[in-house]
């Protein structure tokens, strides 16, 4: 025989409910607490084994501005795990919207990481936030320079 659980507080039933469909952006402190667990979990489905998160994709998943709620969390980091090619989870498995950030969201991100940045990823972030349509041609003419110089 099935038991049915009956709660009078109709509070503490919707909460959980509640909780998930708030926009994530209010829980900065707990969002390395749920990205953990959804690694995890994305593992567990996916038959997958990506184990750790490197600092620099942590930093851009936690200083993202997450317009939507948990389930976009969820779903960013099951791409990301299908994305990976081994056991860490690096930011080019992330999707283009987490990964794209600012010149000055570059600096900040990489001093918190200690990875210095280099002219070219200043280049490149600036080609692409002038949404330049020869990126190829003209990093292959700066690379030529480069070299010949």
């Amino acid at each position: 025989m099935a038991r049915i659980l009956i709660v009078d507080d109709e509070a503490a039933v919707t909460a959980p409910i509640r909780r998930a469909l708030q926009k994530l952006d209010g829980y900065t402190v707990d969002l390395p607490l749920l990205i953990g667990h959804f690694l995890s979990r994305a593992n567990a489905e996916l038959d997958m084994n990506v184990t750790f998160v490197s600092d620099a994709a942590m930093t851009l998943l936690t200083t993202y501005h997450w317009p939507g709620n948990i389930r976009e969390l969820q779903s960013i980091l099951k791409r990301a795990v299908l994305n990976a090619s081994g056991p860490v989870l690096l930011p080019e498995f992330l999707p283009p919207p987490v990964r794209r950030t600012s010149v000055s969201d570059w600096e900040s991100i990489t001093s918190a990481v200690d990875v210095p940045v280099s002219e070219w990823d200043l280049f490149v972030d600036s080609q692409l936030t002038a949404a330049t349509q020869s990126l190829y041609d003209d990093t292959l003419a700066r690379m030529e320079r480069w070299l010949l110089t």
